[in-house]
């Protein structure tokens, strides 16, 4: 086994363990969810990236030795298992994409001939509430449980998802966990994102509304009406309410500066990978494949991390699109 191949090995190891304690001691500490996001994107892409970069190891010959039975066997079973992978994604990402074309259908049959909103009810009876695309949904039956107020940051919550792409994100989250065949460190990594990207969604329905005590009090709510929620929901509802307004404490500075170090410790791991597995070969075709996956890094990350302005408080009068929860409270069941 070459250095490379021992290299890809360690950073392996190091993926499957440390960005979960990382992520452990970052939360205790009052990091952001904008940096938790971004350590858990780049693990996840190192997990599905570093065994393929394993593979191309390998898989080629030594130059003193020339080809062999056994690299050759190597070399196919791991083109099978990247073909898996690959197909295992791309099923899961068609999947999601046909449940958001049935979910827009029904969008479109429940919305008022002469409303145009960015918001639907779905005529259900269970708690609900999800961002599908750019269009998000609440349930009656939640609409019914919750006041006014309530209702107001519930669907604030869910349009920050649907404006800023989260559900895109999650989409690719949980397809490339899928295609990885469901490793923990990939789950963990995908629960992560879906955690954070739920406290921005909290506090950008806080500025909106100009009232932190609405969103506080929907999360009461609908954890109350919850049948049985276990001890990590009951965790990640503190955590949320604790973190609708951001820390701007020159501890949880530090503690994002070393995180931030740590997920750039990692990319840069996960380049060399790429890179070793690579260029040995054709040094070009190695600069081409590290230039694209720090390219999609950065597609996959910007709406998330993306600096976002002051938002502006909901005014007292609102258009068509931006019309109150009470509103929809009313809508009739189609």
């Amino acid at each position: 086994m070459d250095a490379a191949s021992i290299t890809i090995l360690a950073l392996a190891l190091i993926l499957s363990f440390l960005p979960g304690l990382i992520d452990h001691w970052a939360l205790k500490h009052g990091a952001s969810p904008e940096t938790l996001i971004g350590l858990a994107i780049v693990t996840l892409a190192g997990i599905a990236a570093v065994p393929v970069a394993f593979l191309i190891c390998a898989s080629r010959p030594a130059a003193a030795h020339g080809p062999s039975t056994a690299t050759g066997i190597i070399a196919v079973v791991g083109l099978l298992l990247v073909a898996v992978a690959a197909g295992r994604t791309l099923a899961r990402a068609t999947l999601i994409r046909r449940h958001w074309q049935a979910l827009a259908a029904i969008a479109a049959a429940l919305a008022p001939a002469d409303h145009d909103t960015d918001v639907s009810v779905l005529p259900v009876g269970e708690l609900l509430a999800f961002a599908s695309g750019t269009h998000a949904f609440v349930s009656q039956g939640l609409v019914d449980r919750l006041s006014p107020a309530e209702r107001r940051a519930v669907i604030e919550h869910e349009r920050e998802h649907a404006r800023h792409g989260h559900g895109r994100v999650l989409a690719a989250a949980s397809a490339l966990t899928h295609g990885i065949f469901e490793l923990t460190p990939a789950k963990r990594a995908a629960q992560i994102i879906d955690r954070e990207l739920d406290v921005l969604a909290d506090r950008a329905a806080a500025r909106r509304l100009d009232d932190p005590r609405a969103v506080q009090s929907a999360l009461h709510t609908i954890a109350t009406t919850t049948t049985q929620p276990n001890g990590s929901d009951q965790d990640t509802l503190q955590r949320r309410l604790r973190h609708l307004e951001p820390d701007a404490s020159a501890h949880s500075r530090v503690v994002d500066r070393t995180v931030r170090l740590a997920t750039l410790a990692i990319a840069a791991g996960v380049l060399t990978a790429i890179c070793l597995s690579i260029h040995t070969t054709n040094i070009w075709l190695g600069v081409a494949a590290c230039s694209l996956l720090v390219m999609s890094l950065y597609v996959f990350t910007r709406p998330v991390l993306a600096p976002r302005g002051a938002v502006a408080p909901v005014p007292a009068t609102h258009t068509q699109r931006e019309r109150t929860a009470a509103d929809l409270g009313q809508t009739q069941q189609r």
